[in-house]
C-alpha cells in the first residue's frame, strides 16, 4: 500500500513539473509558415499558448489541438473543414522551428516562431 501511494505521489509531482515546464512557453508567438512543396500559400500567424496548449490562432476559423511540451517538443494539429495541417518541431526559450504538412492539400514546408 505504501509503495502504491509513493508511486502515485511521484507521478503527480512529475506531471505537475511537466505542466510547470510547459508554462514557460506560454504567451503569444509569431509563427511564419513557409510552403516548400505543393500549392499552399505561406503565412504569418500569431498563436496563443496557455499551460502548454494552443488556445487560439489569429485569423483562423478552424480548430487547433496540441501545443508545446515542457521539454520543448511541439506537436500541433489544425483543422478547418476537411483541411488538415500537422506541425512538429522544437521550442527553446523564445524561439521555435520545425516542419509541417497538409496531406489534404498535398503541401509541406517549414515553420519558425518567436515569442512576442
Amino acid at each position: 500500500m505504501k509503495r502504491a501511494a509513493l508511486l502515485t505521489a511521484l507521478c503527480l509531482v512529475s506531471m505537475s513539473s511537466m505542466a510547470a515546464n510547459a508554462a514557460g512557453f506560454d504567451g503569444r508567438w509569431s509563427v511564419s509558415v513557409v510552403n516548400r512543396s505543393g500549392t499552399c500559400d505561406s503565412y504569418r500567424w500569431n498563436v496563443g499558448i496557455a499551460r502548454g496548449k494552443v488556445t487560439d490562432i489569429e485569423g483562423q476559423t478552424g480548430s487547433a489541438a496540441g501545443g508545446i511540451a515542457g521539454n520543448g517538443a511541439v506537436s500541433i494539429r489544425l483543422t478547418n473543414g476537411s483541411d488538415v495541417l500537422t506541425a512538429s518541431g522544437r521550442a527553446s526559450g523564445p524561439s521555435a522551428f520545425g516542419s509541417w504538412a497538409s496531406p489534404t492539400r498535398g503541401c509541406k514546408g517549414t515553420w519558425t516562431a518567436n515569442k512576442i
